[in-house]
């Protein structure tokens, strides 16, 4: 049986201590359409499931940090900029979300894993010219966050091949 593999992505978020209200979109430039979502590289197992994820943050407050990761296999577009109400171009290519109770603290930071509560199944395509196969994760608030100024976002997701 293939072992889980791990696939880990990070991403910057606007400067600022401007705090989130559940729904908002985490993302690096509050001008809509602007943000980018965080990339994983799948290609080991292009057909997966996702059976957990890690969120980490270079901040430290563990106050309120719920995250929804949303899963997708084609690259989103974001309709709202960082600190909006969180709204993507479509649903074909959404896959599900995790959400992620961040309740661990340390010196360096901040973390939480969550699990999916459905099975959390993929199929993605393999870039014809580099032959990766992408899954593409955005963060959203679901809770009242104030985040830390150009908090640093690390999402790590347990993939098994499927």
């Amino acid at each position: 049986m293939p072992q889980p593999i791990t696939v880990s992505g990070s991403m910057t978020r606007l400067t600022g201590t401007t705090q989130y209200a559940s729904g908002d979109v985490i993302g690096q430039s509050g001008t809509a359409g602007s943000c980018s979502p965080i990339t994983l590289n799948v290609a080991v197992y292009p057909k997966g499931k996702i059976a957990s994820l890690r969120v980490r943050k270079s901040g430290t407050s563990v106050t309120t940090c719920t995250i929804r990761a949303h899963f997708y296999v084609t690259l989103p577009v974001f309709s709202n900029g960082d600190n909006s109400a969180w709204l993507t171009s479509k649903f074909d290519g959404w896959v599900g979300s995790i959400d992620v109770t961040v309740d661990r603290a340390f010196a360096d930071g901040a973390a939480g894993i969550g699990y999916p509560t459905a099975p959390l199944t993929y199929a993605a395509t393999a870039n014809a010219t580099t032959g990766v196969a992408p899954l593409y994760v955005v963060l959203e608030t679901r809770s009242a966050y104030t985040p830390a100024d150009s908090e640093v976002f690390t999402v790590s997701a347990e993939i098994v091949q499927g």
